[in-house]
């Protein structure tokens, strides 16, 4: 073959490597993945946060928390921070983790689905029409792109380091933890002296108590309609404090949740001050019917998405949101708890 000809043949194979690199460009998952810091004490919590462009009019699913591994779990829910970026934005998660284990630990990966929005109702909306998605609700079918995002690696540093080992600290030998070696004698006196000490602190600290409290005079618990007239009166001082209109979204709904959720486990006397709204919720719609609940249901679960960092919406959103919450408590005078 001519050297024109070999010429010829190195520029076409050439082209084709170029095309098939740029059409993997192209389709390649463009993010970044990054721990806050490659190496962290045992039990400190660091952050692995992920950077993703999202098109224009997308919709975008991820998980609110990392699966655990043996040494490595989720500390809190993620944090969702947008930039615009272009016609559509930049996606940024941090998902604050806490390691257990010592040595090189992986921290979990996870997957992140991106599609054309349609007529899906968003979570969070973001810059360019696109918005984020529960990631239950998440659809599989054909039009959905997966981006894998790939484990990281953190360096835990062990509890005893080689540095302190050779400095001569070492566990306790099981004697000296037990108490084998200690004098008897000397332990049950001081166990006696404790004790009477203890005894003296109780019946004083009780005296003071009784005292101040005019326990001589038992009080009444609050009936039910004081307990109401006390909700609805802290409900307006909320609402007239004005902490939505300065932004303070976060503290206004945690409060307005708070007051509503001592009215009811206080009327309730037997209900737990655990349970979460949608347990709180469902055992209100049990106990009263769907009428009787009314917007309580869906009040408190909109404080609940709102709390999570999960919804940001504007003063009068949230005006509303208060107004509602006194209405019902107005409005349950005749409920039969």
């Amino acid at each position: 073959m001519s050297n024109s000809g070999w010429n010829e043949l190195s520029l076409a194979v050439l082209a084709t490597v170029l095309l098939a690199a740029g059409a993997a460009a192209q389709t390649a998952p463009a993010f970044t993945a990054e721990v806050s810091s490659d190496t962290v004490e045992m039990g400190e919590i660091f952050e692995f946060r992920v950077s993703v462009p999202v098109p224009a009019g997308s919709i975008v699913y991820f998980p609110d928390t990392l699966p655990a591994t043996v040494n490595v779990e989720s500390a809190a829910r993620v944090r969702v921070e947008t930039v615009p970026d272009g016609g559509g934005a930049t996606l940024t998660l941090t998902y604050p983790m806490m390691a257990f284990g010592a040595g090189e630990l992986p921290v979990p990966g996870f997957d992140l689905l991106m599609r054309v929005r349609g007529d899906e109702g968003g979570v969070l909306e973001l810059p360019g029409g696109s918005a984020t998605g529960v990631w239950d609700e998440a659809p599989r079918q054909a039009g959905s792109r997966l981006t894998r995002i790939p484990r990281q690696g953190v360096w835990v540093v062990p509890v005893l380091t080689p540095t302190v080992l050779a400095e001569g600290v070492e566990p306790m030998p099981p004697n000296d933890v037990a108490g084998a070696n200690w004098s008897w004698p000397s332990l049950t006196l001081l166990i006696l002296c404790g004790s009477l000490l203890v005894v003296t602190l109780v019946s004083t600290t009780k005296g003071f108590i009784d005292q101040a409290a005019g326990r001589s005079h038992p009080t009444r618990p609050p009936t039910p309609a004081e307990r109401r007239r006390r909700a609805l009166d802290e409900l307006e001082a909320l609402l007239d404090e004005g902490l939505h209109r300065e932004g303070r979204l976060l503290d206004f709904y945690t409060r307005a949740s708070g007051i509503v959720r001592r009215y009811v486990e206080g009327i309730e006397g037997s209900w737990p001050s655990s349970l979460t709204s949608t347990e709180l919720t469902a055992r209100v719609r049990s106990r009263l019917g769907d009428a009787k609940a009314g917007s309580l249901p869906t009040e408190l679960a909109s404080a609940e998405v709102v709390k999570f960092g999960r919804l940001r919406p504007d003063a009068d959103t949230a005006e509303r949101h208060g107004r509602a919450l006194r209405d019902w408590i107005s409005e349950s005078e005749d409920v039969q708890w």
